[in-house]
């Protein structure tokens, strides 16, 4: 985006605004919602103009150069961030329109609508048969394109949603196919499964013979695209299929968890069935794969769990042995990965996940062939080729970093999470042991062990009684590490 004829200097403030709806359950029915983003960035004008690609947000809803900050920052209309920015109304606008505001100071300088279309030169082509349907879009010019399957999440799939991921990734020289392996009725997508329970990994065999057949695929190169269960799905498939080369698995799993949808609001009485004996994600070969059981839900209990990230993790840790044998080994798979996570993952952990398939704690080892970014708060840890044992190694002598959280709980409660480091397996799924050597009032001196490895800590409470440090005091490895905790309270109640 750019806008011309400004002063230099001049400050202008840039809008999005995005609407569209989303599938909600409201009063025991699935039904359509509106939502509406904003998002916001201020530019310095330079040469008379300002362009979003070139130039840095000095404030927003995003910082720094991102020539997609304005789309991907957006926040509802009553985060504070967006509302005491002078927030526009766009009262004309209706869903799938995103309109761009421009603003000087308490001026308006233009407004309008942000238009995409799908480029020239590609075909464009529906499919569906042999259990799956999809959208497979690839160019035009004569040549043979490396294949990309896509996988959506467990949202299931919509005909709208796979044209719009094939055609994007066909417009990079991509033979794209968007795969629908489940989708709900709310879909309207026949031919295809309205459960996600025991879904054959044999499927995406069945699309790769499809693309195959076409004239712009060049099906000896292979790589697969998943996002949550379609993440999933990359990784058990890539264990199995030596022909997938690459997979991108965004916001993955580690393990199989149970499936789901056998008796889902969102389908009709006549697509809804009893729960089978095995409730699997996965079947391969006819046979469902070992899974994690989750605990059940009732969203009208939301209070239950802190968010569906603790109800997951729980389940976990109901039955290790269980979760044992759900662990997808990548490390067996050929394919190169590209592990994508979130650190504050609401849904599922994303980011640990994405940790521990990039290092199996199993085999002790890692897997030599994926890299693991993950997404925080304070910026991005990119992982490679080595455990996370040596993460120590890569960060530079004297390296500071900072970071604060607000916590649901008292100072005397988290201070006493913060003094038991005995406890710290029960809420640190990396964690497997701690073996407390030392213990005495106002020190504990430890060992924790994380898969293979073990470091020895030193933990102190230090000025008063809500202040803590801890040392990295094993005297064999090649890097130490010191942690200032700092807890205090945000009102009288003292909750942090």
């Amino acid at each position: 985006m750019q806008i011309t004829g400004l002063a230099d200097g001049q400050v202008v403030r840039l809008w999005t605004i995005r609407n569209f709806t989303k599938w909600q359950e409201v009063e025991a029915r699935w039904v359509e919602v509106p939502v509406t983003l904003y998002a916001w960035a201020d530019f310095v004008a330079a040469k008379g103009r300002v362009d979003t690609t070139a130039m840095p947000s000095i404030q927003g809803t995003y910082r720094g150069q991102d020539p997609y900050g304005l789309m991907w920052s957006g926040r509802t209309s009553d985060d504070p961030l967006v509302a005491n920015a002078g927030m526009p109304v766009a009262s004309d606008s209706r869903p799938g329109e995103t309109f761009i505001v421009a603003q000087s100071g308490t001026t308006e300088l233009a407004r309008g609508t942000l238009s995409s279309r799908e480029p020239a030169g590609l075909r464009v082509v529906g499919m569906n048969e042999g259990g799956i349907a999809g959208v497979y879009a690839a160019p035009t010019d004569g040549k043979a394109h490396p294949v990309v399957l896509l996988l959506h999440g467990s949202e299931g799939g919509s005909r709208d949603g796979a044209r719009e991921l094939a055609v994007r990734y066909a417009a990079q020289g991509y033979a794209a196919f968007a795969v629908i392996y489940f989708a709900y009725d709310l879909a309207g997508i026949s031919g295809v499964s309205h459960q996600h329970v025991n879904t054959p990994i044999e499927l995406l065999d069945t699309a790769r013979h499809w693309v195959a057949d076409q004239p712009e695929a060049d099906a000896s190169r292979i790589g697969v695209y998943g996002h949550s269960k379609g993440a999933e799905f990359a990784a058990v498939a890539a264990v199995r299929y030596p022909w997938i080369d690459a997979v991108v698995a965004c916001v993955p799993t580690d393990v199989v968890w149970e499936g789901y949808g056998f008796d889902d609001e969102r389908n009709r009485p006549e697509n809804r069935s009893a729960a089978p004996e095995q409730v699997s994600s996965w079947s391969w070969r006819g046979e469902p794969l070992p899974y994690i059981k989750l605990r059940p839900f009732d969203w009208r209990q939301p209070q239950e769990y802190f968010n569906n990230t603790e109800r997951y993790e729980r389940s976990r840790n109901d039955d290790p042995k269980r979760a044992e044998r759900a662990v997808i080994p990548i490390e067996q798979s050929e394919a190169k990965f590209l592990l994508l996570g979130g650190e504050k993952d609401e849904v599922w952990a994303s980011g640990a996940m994405a940790l521990t398939q990039w290092c199996n704690e199993g085999q002790k080892g890692c897997c030599m062939n994926s890299w693991s970014i993950v997404l925080g708060a304070t910026g991005v840890l990119v992982l490679t080729g080595a455990c996370v044992y040596v993460a120590g190694l890569a960060l530079p002598e004297g390296h500071i970093a900072e970071r604060s959280r607000e916590v649901r709980g008292t100072v005397a409660h988290v201070s006493e999470r913060v003094r038991r480091v005995q406890a710290q397996p029960q809420w640190r799924r990396e964690v497997t042991r701690i073996e407390v050597q030392e213990d005495e009032p106002g020190r504990v001196r430890y060992v924790e062990y994380t898969g293979g490895d073990a470091i020895a800590f030193d933990l102190r409470e230090s000025e008063g009684r809500w202040r803590f440090e801890s040392r990295i005091v094993s005297p064999d490895l090649p890097f130490g590490g010191r942690w200032m905790i700092g807890l205090d309270a945000i009102d009288e109640a003292q909750p942090l």
